[in-house]
């Protein structure tokens, strides 16, 4: 993955965080499966975050994009 593309997931991740602590609820979990390894987990947390990041990507185009379109 691209160092950009991290630094991203981090940024939404933090976004998403300070959302969580502001509203009062516990930020979700990945867990394990039964014994596997790290490979094998229910990825709740990571689901919620790339939710979180496409949510800002939405709102940042309904804000940005139809106001721009055709502008140079």
């Amino acid at each position: 993955m691209a160092r950009e593309s991290l630094e991203v997931l981090a940024e939404a991740y933090y976004s998403f965080k300070e959302l969580a602590d502001e509203a009062g609820f516990q930020m979700p979990a990945n867990r394990r499966v039964g014994f596997a390894d790290e490979h094998h987990l229910l990825r709740f947390l990571d689901c919620a975050v790339i939710k979180h990041l496409h949510a800002a990507a939405e709102d940042a185009k309904m804000v940005q994009g139809p106001c721009l379109i055709g502008r140079t």
